[in-house]
């Protein structure tokens, strides 16, 4: 009798482990989840729009393209998340910028595409109606001439 009441213990602390190491994976679910959620995939495209900001040397077209779409994710991922306006906001600017310093015509493109989401998108942002001056504006001074090639 003391051997099966051993035995039996010892498939109790087994099937105990067994519960423990399953409960601890399915905790990690969460943490890996939250790593991406819409509050840090904006933070890190927020940092690293500063770090390229403050690059005395100047960034790269690529990198300014890749806060760019980092910002769009926010949208794409989580669209009824409070950072999206934001995120629009932010990533329309960047856009902006790599238009100013690159020329190219399709950065000028991606933020009238960005502002018009933000103003038509989310109608309750208090960035909507920056987001409407500044695409008046950019129909008047920023309009890219005929004349000038993309590179």
């Amino acid at each position: 009798m003391f051997t099966r009441i051993g035995r039996s213990a010892a498939v109790v602390g087994k099937v105990a482990v067994v519960v423990a190491v399953v409960v601890m994976m399915g905790a990690a679910a969460p943490v890996a989840a939250a790593a991406d959620s819409a509050e840090s995939i904006y933070s890190r495209a927020l940092g690293r729009e500063r770090e390229l900001k403050d690059d005395i040397s100047g960034a790269t077209l690529a990198q300014l393209r890749w806060v760019v779409r980092n910002y769009e994710s926010v949208v794409r991922r989580f669209p009824k998340s409070g950072y999206c306006d934001n995120a629009l906001w932010q990533g329309a600017n960047v856009a902006l910028l790599a238009f100013d310093r690159f020329e190219q015509a399709a950065d000028r493109r991606t933020a009238v595409r960005l502002l018009t989401l933000l103003r038509e998108g989310y109608p309750s942002s208090p960035l909507r109606g920056r987001a409407g001056e500044e695409l008046a504006s950019l129909n008047t001074v920023r309009a890219p001439s005929a004349a000038s090639p993309s590179r």
